[in-house]
């Protein structure tokens, strides 16, 4: 809708639904198609999107009729009114305090004026005051809109009227002459200035608002784009190869290698698989043809060695061996918890000291059901606390204690394994290592036998090295 220079009001609306929620939607505004001066108001509807139940609309006041009010807003009926707009209305109308109107009577939409009074908005009534007199804007040919001092009246044969207007010199072919005027004799003239100052530097921040600072941002380069010519000049020119691999996702010790055509990140493990290296490419032609004698060890390794090879080597051994008619453990039910096994073979004890090396040797027969399983634990105290599990060799017990040590799915199979762990201070009691059966099932428990024809056999052996 064509504004041009009538007077205008802005509509400020906070629509809120009686929830208290902010609202959106859309409300329409129509405007009758009337002279306001010198602009014809288009009818067009103008359409405002609320959005959380904020917006704003100027509108142009009406000296006649109303504007039609459309409200389409989320979660409500639409609801239609009209309300009108005098040439008295504020700058600024709060859109809630709009009244609404009944629809302005026929007479107000085909009378303009008379003795330059405008109808009601509301009634469409006009008082009329006779005084023998004629004022010239009541001329039906007479238009006139914020008359002032110089104007003239002009004929307009675009709609039959005169209107009132200020001519300047080229409108009656006057050849504009020079003047000489300081700056504060010309009207607006510093405002002016300001705000076309103000188009250049735009929204630039402070620190570069003026020429000097720009120049310093430049470095005071004269031929500042000569120089960013040549650098770019000695930057890597685009290169295809380069852009595939700055788009890889390489990660710690990734190496790059191109496969079909491409260039991928691959790990060592990958990239050996793919050069499927022999033992030439690595200069080792003749690793299966040195004797074991003669291949190297690390210090470590010799040094561990000339310690076996020792004269006083002690070792102590102990072994157990349990039989007889009848001996049978039936294993408990642990609720798929480890627990230490007390109904079963009675303890192991060796003498110890922090650094021996243990080993355990154990040979029975097991008959197993669903979620069997044993282990060997080292345990102190009186009321026996696991201080680690062989199978695990800390607190921390594994998921089925020695999984090699189950052959098959048998319900009744033998049971031969090896187990060790190097003594720390922690499993020592009173200078000796106690050791103890651990065993975990669930419903179907099991049975561990032993007697003259399926004896279980414990052996427990130290290494130590004395005067260590």
């Amino acid at each position: 809708m064509p504004l041009g220079s009538a007077a205008k009001s802005t509509i400020d609306i906070d629509f809120t639904r009686a929830q208290g929620v902010n609202s959106s939607g859309h409300i329409t505004f129509e405007p009758p198609r009337i002279r306001v001066g010198t602009t014809i108001i288009s009818p067009h509807p103008i359409v405002v999107p609320v959005v959380n139940g904020i917006a704003k609309v100027e509108l142009v006041r009406l000296p006649a009729g109303t504007y039609f009010v459309s409200e389409a807003i989320d979660g409500r009926a639409r609801y239609e009114f009209n309300f009108a707009l005098p040439l008295n209305s504020g700058d600024t109308i709060q859109y809630e305090e709009i009244a609404p109107v009944d629809t302005v009577p026929l007479v107000y939409t085909s009378v303009r004026t008379i003795n330059g009074m405008a109808p009601d908005p509301v009634t469409g009534n006009i008082v009329v005051t006779v005084d023998g007199s004629i004022s010239l804007n009541e001329l039906s040919d007479v238009v006139l809109a914020s008359v002032a001092n110089g104007h003239l009246l002009v004929y307009d044969s675009s709609d039959s009227r005169w209107e009132n207007r200020l001519l300047t010199a080229s409108d009656v072919g006057a050849s504009p002459t020079g003047h000489t005027h300081t700056a504060s004799q010309i009207t607006d003239f510093q405002t002016s200035v300001d705000a076309r100052v103000q188009l250049i530097v735009d929204a630039a921040p402070s620190a570069l608002d003026t020429l000097n600072e720009l120049a310093a941002a430049l470095g005071d380069d004269p031929d500042f784009a000569g120089t960013v010519t040549l650098a770019l000049s000695n930057k890597q020119p685009l290169d295809s190869d380069l852009t595939a691999i700055a788009g890889l996702t390489p990660t710690d010790g990734d190496v790059l290698q191109r496969i079909a055509g491409a260039w991928a990140n691959r790990t060592p493990a990958q990239l050996k698989g793919d050069l499927t290296l022999t033992k030439a490419d690595v200069g080792l032609s003749n690793v299966d043809n040195t004797t074991d004698t003669g291949k190297p060890v690390s210090t470590a390794q010799a040094t561990a060695i000339a310690l076996r090879a020792l004269p006083n080597r002690v070792i102590r051994v102990k072994d157990r061996t349990k039989q007889g008619a009848g001996d049978t453990y039936n294993l408990p039910n642990t609720a798929s918890a480890w627990a230490i096994f007390t109904a079963g073979p009675s303890e192991y004890t060796i003498e110890a000291n922090i650094g021996d090396d243990i080993s355990v040797y154990y040979d029975f027969m097991m008959q197993i059901h669903v979620s069997c399983f044993f282990d060997f634990v080292v345990v102190t105290g009186g009321t026996p606390t696991v201080q680690r599990y062989l199978a695990s060799g800390d607190t921390t017990p594994t998921f089925n204690g020695p999984s090699g040590s189950y052959p098959s799915n048998e319900q009744f199979q033998g049971i031969t394994g090896l187990l060790g762990f190097q003594v720390q201070a922690g499993d020592l009691d009173g200078g000796f290592v106690r050791l103890r059966w651990a065993v975990k099932t669930s419903v179907d428990t099991g049975k561990i036998y032993a007697n003259n024809n399926y004896p279980l056999t414990v052996r427990v052996v130290n290494t130590r090295l004395s005067g260590i």
